[in-house]
């Protein structure tokens, strides 16, 4: 009958079980000296009296979340799993503290000693993977009764009832001749060109084996391996076989009088194929080629090294739980490629447990069902550091990263320059899921894309640190939730410090906070992303483990990997190199790949616009070369239409245009980006279009541009634009100098745009000299005319001279505006007009319904000469309506024959707070207080900072704000000594200003 102590403790407990479990050692008593054999079992205990009881022996390794070294269990849980005993569940916990049920005893004594009954009739109650272990224990009367376990699998199993349970398994099993647990299997004793085998039997006897190449089914189990004299001891042989081959090895053992066992069979085995290293830490196995690679899966705590870039060719299965050591040794792995929708836990390895991947480069392209990254598809405790990867990782279900799909551990100072990571959830550049940390990584995996959690380190943060990392990503997308982040798309209970983004990089976040925490990082440019030194002083990686090119992929790499080899201009951060007009040229139908100019270039011929019918998508990056002899011909643009694509570092010089059809030197159209270029030209018009320096028209972004030209034309129905003709987008950091002439009827010109409706101008400069003969004009020193736009930290300088037969609008900063701001501004432009009406503003001709003009200041001399309808004022010739106020007049002189101010020419606009300069003239008169004058103050005032930074809520005159939102707006301090008036931060070319000259 089934001995179940009902008395705790040893001592009135009369089991023979116990007692011999206490005399062997598998168990001990409390502080008392108890057993209390009638409680139920943890799993911590059982694991504890299986190891004893079976003498098993591990390498401490620990795989799970909820055991710690500290722990008295802890050396009997490693080892259990190490022999396949017991598992853990999908959360990486083992939850040793659970009580044990009958069944899983049951599953895992049979799992060891290889008794179960797979063709049994199923049992009620019993879960499905317990049934043929069960069914043994009851067919062969393992349970010795009617108790409990017979009765109830499910029911919670008691230290007394394990014990018996082993000892009748140990008993059953000497009537049986079998492999123990975890054996036969790959043994560490190894020899070039041999498979050396493990094997541990229950009790002495023969194994016969035979060796076939894998797959083949023809094999015949008759030939000797080993004897084995003793049971439960390890014996190790060697087969010679060829290195270049994959085996499967059947083994047999049989006893002395014929008893045979259950045939076993390891398969896909390659001899020992190292011819250097012992696969120590200090002499580690040294890798030449893929057969030796593949070898890591049959040592995978032992320690490696490449010799030489190594080339895989063939589907590749990944390493298993790797608890060893790789060295790349600056080396790179390619052609490393998974293709199985099934695979889970896909890359180089498996699954890092404990081990450690240095070093190394890797190309790989994965598709998998879940858990895909290069390096591995799970990092459950080891470190990946200073290493790079490339290629395509896509997981079917859950989880891509360029390095990992999921990472519990370590990843630092290391690249992931794949083309794209691809989940249907937690998809990112570096890892899919993050609970570890990921440290002074850099991702420039062009595309992260998901259904659901896509960001440009991790997917999501579970928990982890996400520190000192650049996301470098073009694109970070999730279709469904737009749950995406430029950095990690959910932090939950996580930690994300000090990582930067790509400003240019499309996401769909919806949180689109920006700081030093946040899950979107903060801004980069691009060129910041260029130079090392942004990440050693901004970012504080460490120098000596990072490295710059010049030359094939341009951002920063580790310096002990070898640099990333992409397809040359298939992102932009290996673009092609053009060196020659023909290579600048065959752009042309290849507008969505990426190019870089390598040196000055010349063009001989008539030039044919890229772009075709979609535009250019791609990005060109002039690498501050010069582009001369651009000779359009009728052509709208070097580009025609720039459809999302990106222009910088660009300069064309030289060029005297003849414009026939709308257009801009760099693009016709730009719906991109047009940044850090400069145009240095003569632009003449010969038919009625609209011609910017650099767009005819923008609906994207012109940024950081200097264009120095004349413009001359003398055709009806002109726009033109120092930067751009017309402009809904946004137009920011340029500056232009030269020369605009026109002579015919209607005509717009703007120093920076000629017509801006719905855009926005921000921190330009232009110095323009401009002239018109024309039945009517629209000119402005920053804009012609504009509407619905915003005007904003932008100065002026130069001389305007305009005559017309109908009607003329002239400003500092723009001719007309209508439903539009103009805030932090100023010009010192001279402006002439003579015309039959005209309107005609320091700042601003005419403004409309809902504008408003406010902290701008007009330091320039205004002169009207025309009869009929005439406003001039040194701020604004005529408000229709709209609000002016906080303006200053600093105009020397305001000529004109009626309706003129110092501040408002005439109108039923609103002022408020303006002032106006005790030294102007107004048709040689000293200013007088008025409305339309403002509040008159002294010259020596005017030229204190005081009067316009000290705030009114402490008795300033102005209150104008030295920044905005950590935006500086307007500076007072190291300016030229020649100028005595308020500047704009971030604005070029104000150094050249010289204050009027005041009668």
């Amino acid at each position: 009958a089934l001995v179940r102590p009902v008395i705790a403790g040893t001592n009135e407990a009369d089991s023979g079980y116990v007692r011999r479990a206490f005399e062997t050692g598998v168990v001990s008593g409390d502080e008392n000296g108890d057993f209390h054999a009638e409680k139920p079992v943890t799993r911590a205990e059982f694991a504890t009296m299986l190891v004893r009881f079976l003498g098993l022996r591990g390498r401490g390794l620990n795989n799970f979340s909820d055991v710690g070294a500290e722990d008295w269990f802890a050396p009997y849980i490693y080892t259990a799993a190490e022999n396949g005993l017991i598992f853990g569940y999908e959360d990486g916990s083992v939850r040793p503290g659970s009580l044990l049920k009958c069944e899983d005893t049951i599953v895992v004594l049979g799992r060891f000693y290889k008794l179960c009954d797979s063709g049994a009739k199923r049992i009620k109650n019993v879960s499905d993977y317990a049934q043929p272990y069960y069914a043994y224990a009851l067919s062969n009367n393992l349970f010795a009764g009617r108790g409990a376990p017979y009765t109830d699998p499910q029911h919670y199993i008691t230290k007394g009832e394990v014990l018996e349970l082993m000892y009748r398994y140990d008993l059953q099993s000497v009537s049986t001749i079998h492999f123990l647990s975890g054996y036969p299997r790959l043994s560490d004793k190894t020899e070039f060109n041999k498979i050396s085998i493990g094997m541990k039997t229950n009790k002495p006897c023969t194994v016969y084996y035979d060796i076939v190449e894998s797959g083949d089914k023809n094999y015949s189990i008759d030939k000797k391996l080993s004897d084995i004299g003793f049971g439960n001891v390890e014996v190790n042989a060697s087969l010679l076989a060829n290195v270049n081959k994959i085996y499967d090895i059947y083994l047999k053992p049989v006893t002395a009088n014929g008893i045979e066992g259950k045939m076993t069979v390891i398969k896909n085995v390659q001899p020992h194929a190292f011819t250097s290293g012992d696969g120590s830490a200090k002499y580690p196995y040294v890798i030449y080629n893929g057969t030796q690679l593949s070898q890591m899966r049959y040592y995978p705590e032992k320690c490696y090294v490449l010799g030489q870039d190594v080339e895989l060719s063939g589907l590749w299965t990944p390493v298993e739980d790797f608890g060893g050591m790789l060295d790349g040794a600056g080396y790179r792995i390619t052609g490393l490629e998974i293709s199985a929708v099934d695979v889970e836990n896909a890359g180089l390895f498996s699954v890092i447990s404990g081990g450690t991947v240095k070093n190394l480069s890797v190309d790989a392209k994965i598709n998998a069902k879940k858990n895909a990254g290069a390096i591995a598809g799970k990092i459950a405790d080891g470190i990946v550091e200073d290493c790079a990867v490339t290629g395509y990782i896509k997981a079917k279900t859950n989880n891509a990263g360029g390095i990992c799909g999921i990472n519990k551990g370590i990843v630092r100072n290391s690249l992931s320059a794949v083309y794209c990571a691809n989940a249907s959830a937690y998809a990112g550049g570096i890892a899919g899921q993050n609970y570890g940390e990921i440290s002074e990584c850099l991702s420039a995996a062009n595309s992260v894309l998901s259904d659901m959690y896509a960001g440009g380190i991790a997917g999501i943060n579970m928990g982890g640190e996400i520190i000192a990392c650049v996301s470098a990503s073009m694109d970070i997308c999730d279709t469904m939730t737009h749950n995406s982040g430029r950095i990690t798309a959910n932090k939950s209970g996580g930690v994300t410090k000090n990582n930067y983004c790509y400003n240019r990089t499309n996401t769909t976040a919806i949180n689109t906070v920006l700081d030093e925490t946040s899950q979107n990082g903060m801004d980069a440019e691009w060129n910041e992303l260029l130079n090392a030194d942004f990440y050693t002083n901004v970012m504080g990686w460490e120098s000596g483990r990072w490295q710059s090119s010049n030359s094939g992929f341009r951002l920063v790499c580790p310096k002990k990997a070898a640099k990333p080899v992409l397809e040359p201009g298939e992102t932009i951060y290996t673009p092609i190199e053009i060196r020659s007009q023909e290579d600048l040229r065959a752009m042309s139908g290849n507008e969505t790949k990426h190019y870089i100019l390598k040196n000055d270039i010349m063009l001989t011929m008539p030039w044919k616009s890229i772009g075709g019918m979609s535009g250019f998508s791609g990005s060109l990056d002039g690498n501050d070369h010069i582009v001369s002899g651009l000779d359009l011909r009728g052509e709208g643009g070097m580009f025609s239409n720039i459809a999302g694509g990106t222009v910088r570092n660009l300069t064309i010089r030289g060029a005297r245009t003849v414009m026939t059809s709308d257009g801009g030197l760099i693009a016709a159209c730009n719906y991109g980006y047009i940044e850090n270029c400069a145009v240095s030209d003569t632009i003449t018009l010969k038919k009625s279009v609209i011609a910017g320096a650099v767009a005819g028209e923008n609906y994207g972004q012109i940024i950081n541009c200097s264009v120095k030209a004349d413009f001359s034309a003398s055709t009806d129905n002109i726009t033109l634009g120092g930067i751009a003709a017309n402009s809904s987008g946004r137009i920011s950091g340029c500056v232009y100098k030269g020369r605009m002439k026109a002579e015919g009827k209607n005509s717009v010109l703007g120093g920076i745009c000629g017509y801006d409706t719905g855009g926005s101008i921000s921190e330009c400069f232009a110095e323009i000299s401009a002239s018109s003969s024309n039945t009517s004009a629209y000119v402005g020193g920053i804009c012609g005319m504009n509407e619905e736009t915003d005007i904003y930290k932008c100065a002026s300088s130069g001389s305007v001279a305009l005559d017309a037969q109908d009607r003329i609008y002239a400003g500092g900063i723009s001719g007309l505006s209508e439903n539009s701001q103009i805030y932090c501004a100023f010009s010192v432009a001279d402006l002439s007009v003579r015309a039959a009406n005209a309107y005609l503003g320091g700042v601003v001709g005419f403004i409309g319904e809902n504008s408003i003009v406010q902290n701008t200041y007009s330091a320039g001399t205004l002169v009207e000469t025309g009869s009929g309808e005439i406003y001039t004022g040194g701020i604004c010739g005529y408000a229709e309506s709209g609000f002016i106020m906080q303006n200053v007049s600093l105009n020397p002189a305001i000529v004109s024959s009626v309706n003129i101010g110092a501040i408002l020419g005439g109108g039923d606009g609103l002022l408020a707070d303006n002032f106006s300069c005790d030294r102007t003239l107004i048709n040689s008169e000293r200013v007088a207080n008025g409305n339309k004058n403002g509040a008159i103050k002294s010259l020596s005032v005017l030229k204190k900072a005081e009067f316009y930074f000290t705030p009114v809520d402490q008795g300033g005159a102005l209150g104008w704000a030295s920044d905005r939102y950590g935006d500086a707006i307007w500076r007072y301090e190291n300016q030229s000594a020649a100028y005595d008036f308020p500047t704009l931060a971030n604005v070029e070319n104000q150094y050249l200003l010289k204050t009027p000259n005041y009668k």
